[in-house]
């Protein structure tokens, strides 16, 4: 067990947040659904503590008894037939299989340059089809 030093120690007392003596007010306030505005407002007129929102929320969610929220998909959803697609009349699955076993066309690669030792180096123009 780890000793804490006395507070007449150089270090002095151990850091204390000025939000826990006022853990059983604050657990109160969110079991009613108090938004945590109003209970940074609260805590500055009753208790005259000033902390932000977001300093109240970080302390709440340290301290929450419930691991992280790890979203799932509900098991309803997934487990529902997936609705059938309607096929239109004239389609055809060989249609498909005759264009994947369609050979495509080669595609003519022209070299962004040309080297020549004797010339200096310059780009080859686009053909007028390229953007």
């Amino acid at each position: 067990m780890k000793r804490l030093p006395p507070a007449n120690h150089p270090r002095g007392k151990p850091f204390q947040s000025k939000l826990a003596p006022h853990a059983q007010r604050i657990d109160h306030w969110l079991q009613s659904r108090v938004s945590f505005a109003k209970i940074v407002q609260a805590l500055a007129e009753e208790a005259g503590v000033t902390v932000s929102v977001s300093t109240l929320f970080s302390w709440v969610r340290r301290r929450a008894k419930k691991p992280k929220r790890r979203y799932r998909i509900h098991e309803d959803f997934w487990q529902t037939p997936a609705p059938q697609l309607s096929v239109p009349p004239n389609f055809s699955l060989s249609a498909i299989e005759r264009l994947k076993r369609k050979p495509s066309p080669p595609r003519q690669v022209k070299p962004l340059f040309e080297f020549d030792p004797e010339k200096p180096l310059t780009l080859n123009p686009k053909p007028q089809g390229e953007i």
